[in-house]
């Protein structure tokens, strides 16, 4: 949820305004472990849509959020054609010992020296192509991504 939903949703909350309806979009799923997301593309024949993020601390990272993860347009296409796995590397919320071994593994896997990379891989995690934010919104980031499943 972007960072004006949950300013919204807290106003209404607290004033006891009641419930918040969004725009129906279709629901998508983050996964956290990088095995997991291979299983998943494999029973489901898609690619792995691997973000690589410092989701509290960088400014470029949040923008992406914002501007192309969190639309309908990214949620409708990725509920179609992607496993969706996020690899945070964040700054003010302490992971457990165990994910940031394994968020560090894939980090030096996968050649990420900067934040956000997105890294788009096959079902036995062989790379694709690789991506980064984009201005624009949503289209010229799908337009990309679709150019590297196709």
């Amino acid at each position: 949820m972007n960072t004006a939903r949950c300013f919204i949703a807290l106003i209404f909350l607290a004033t006891g305004a009641g419930s918040v309806a969004w725009p129906e979009t279709e629901m998508i799923v983050w996964l956290i472990d990088n095995d997991e997301a291979l299983d998943a593309a494999r029973a489901a024949d898609r690619p792995v849509f691997i973000i690589f993020t410092g989701s509290d601390w960088n400014v470029w990272c949040e923008r992406m959020e914002d501007e192309i993860l969190s639309t309908p347009q990214f949620a409708d296409f990725a509920g179609e054609n992607l496993i969706l796995l996020k690899v945070d590397f964040p700054k003010s919320i302490e992971l457990p010992e165990a994910r940031v071994k394994k968020n560090r593994k894939l980090q030096r896997k996968y050649g990420i020296s900067g934040y956000p990379t997105v890294v788009v891989t096959d079902s036995d995690g062989i790379v694709l192509g690789r991506l980064v934010y984009m201005n624009g919104g949503p289209e010229p980031f799908l337009g990309a991504l679709t150019k590297l499943i196709e």
